[in-house]
């Protein structure tokens, strides 16, 4: 009377740009520059799939440079490869249970590793009004690890940064550069669909109307209807664009995002 199916799928890109246009040493979507300046590019010798924006200034030793007048880290105005949205491993799982009439039935899907875009936290931020930029306000002093930009940086002995700025001085939230806005090593997994269902015997369908119906079943099902994962934003399966724009698109681009409602729904099929 038992009959359980159960798959499990991974997979894993791998990709790598190995020339541009001459001249072009950048090749991006802009579609998908919706968050500060980071957006979907490309560069020669890394994946089709790399985050692309403005790190932080540094110098030979990678240290973060350090503005002197005001005490807050200076931005590069080149852009370089910041982050990768291709997961370390995309997962899906299907179960499916059959007892007698009833069956039984789940969809989940996930990624391992992968790389999320906090586009949303990021202009709350800015406009000072999220919960993060009233605790940053309350903030005491704070002096940024770095080096001042004062002619020593790439010296043996650059000036260690201690100049102290307060956040709430400031007429809305820091929100840092780039690189703050990526969040790595991000992991989910989400219950897709799960859905019960009963088929009518077949005993039963030949009393009606002589046998006028063949099949008959009704099911109830749920939608999206949970989600794990270790993102702190709203959703980590965020897409900045429509599947129309292609390519690698704007997947990874958590950027006033909304999730996936939970929906239910029930149903009768009917086959003549």
């Amino acid at each position: 009377d038992w009959l359980v199916n159960v798959g499990i799928n991974g997979s894993k890109n791998y990709s790598e740009v190995l020339s541009l246009p001459p001249g072009v040493s950048e090749y991006y979507n802009s579609y998908t520059w919706v968050s500060g300046n980071l957006r979907n590019g490309i560069m020669v010798g890394s994946p089709i799939t790399t985050i692309t924006g403005q790190d932080y200034q540094r110098n030979a030793n990678g240290q973060i440079l350090v503005d002197p007048t005001s005490g807050f880290p200076l931005t590069d105005t080149k852009w370089s490869v910041l982050g990768d949205r291709e997961a370390d491993l995309s997962l899906g799982f299907t179960a499916k249970v059959n007892y007698k009439n009833f069956s039984l039935s789940c969809l989940m899907s996930g990624k391992l590793g992968t790389q999320v875009v906090n586009g949303t936290q990021r202009i709350l931020m800015g406009y000072g009004a999220s919960m993060l930029s009233v605790e940053q306000r309350e903030m005491g002093p704070v002096v940024f690890n770095g080096v001042l930009k004062d002619g020593k940086e790439e010296t043996a002995n650059p000036t260690q940064n201690n100049i102290a700025v307060r956040f709430g001085d400031l007429a809305s939230g820091y929100a840092g550069a780039d690189p703050n806005w990526i969040e790595k090593d991000v992991n989910y997994m989400n219950l897709s669909e799960i859905r019960l269902s009963y088929n009518f015997d077949k005993n039963i369908l030949g009393k009606i109307h002589g046998n006028l119906i063949s099949a008959l079943s009704v099911y109830l099902a749920g939608n999206d209807l949970i989600m794990l994962t270790n993102y702190s934003g709203i959703d980590p399966m965020g897409n900045a664009n429509s599947s129309a724009l292609g390519g690698t698109g704007g997947v990874g681009f958590d950027m006033l995002s909304i999730g996936a409602p939970r929906g239910f729904s029930c149903g009768v099929n009917i086959t003549f």
